[in-house]
């Protein structure tokens, strides 16, 4: 089990593909609302709603991340 912070949509990009390649599963917090990073705007929990499928499939994990 591997896990990673933020949600931002690389984490998804890069790693989902190498995670389901070799049948490994990952859980992925997320914060809950908005963040700013390098002068953008980013909203990781819109990315979850579009990977609903691989959710429900049990091949990605998701948590709540700390909100500061």
């Amino acid at each position: 089990m591997f896990t990673f912070d933020d949600g931002y949509q690389s984490q998804y990009d890069n790693v989902f593909p190498l995670l389901n390649s070799y049948g490994f599963k990952g859980t992925f917090y997320v914060i809950g609302g908005s963040m700013v990073y390098k002068g953008q705007q980013h909203q990781p929990s819109s990315l979850f709603k579009k990977q609903k499928p691989n959710l429900l499939a049990g091949f990605l994990f998701l948590s709540s991340g700390d909100r500061t």
